[in-house]
């Protein structure tokens, strides 16, 4: 019963690394009081940084809300879903609020796990936030198994 309410009250959300990190972008310049032009300016340069990112290949799991997402990875559905689109997967816890999801094409766990490390090194995850310097893998049937 939990998981069904839980799916109800915080469905899942899964978007491009891109597509995520534009939404980020504009609430972040908006808040810093841009004007639609300088807005427009900068959204451009800032997508514009991500074309040959690797980030291009990599999805954000969480839900609605935004809140607490990384739970998003007890429903059953998600993992599957992205699967069977892109095959094999790697999986990164990267805080309490999302998940990172990544096709394992031409990537090896250890170039994932410097990325994690890299990001939550930084000041873009708060200790309080903080889950681990960890990559699993997702295949299906099998699941998740963790790799590093």
């Amino acid at each position: 019963i939990a998981m069904e309410n839980g799916r109800k009250l915080l469905p899942p959300l899964v978007e491009s690394m891109q597509s995520f990190s534009k939404a980020a972008i504009i609430a972040h310049l908006i808040e810093l009081g841009y004007s639609d032009e300088e807005l427009c300016e900068q959204v451009e340069k800032s997508l514009k940084e991500m074309e040959d990112n690797p980030a291009n290949n990599m999805y954000v799991i969480t839900n609605k809300k935004l809140m607490y997402g990384a739970s998003v990875i007890l429903y059953t559905n998600v993992l599957p879903l992205l699967y069977e689109k892109h095959g094999p997967l790697y999986v990164i816890p990267s805080s309490t609020q999302e998940l990172i999801a990544m096709p394992k094409g031409g990537v090896s766990p250890e170039e994932v796990l410097e990325i994690v490390k890299e990001v939550n090194g930084s000041d873009q995850v708060s200790d309080q936030e903080y889950l681990a310097d960890s990559v699993y893998s997702y295949t299906f049937p099998l699941g998740l198994k963790q790799v590093l």
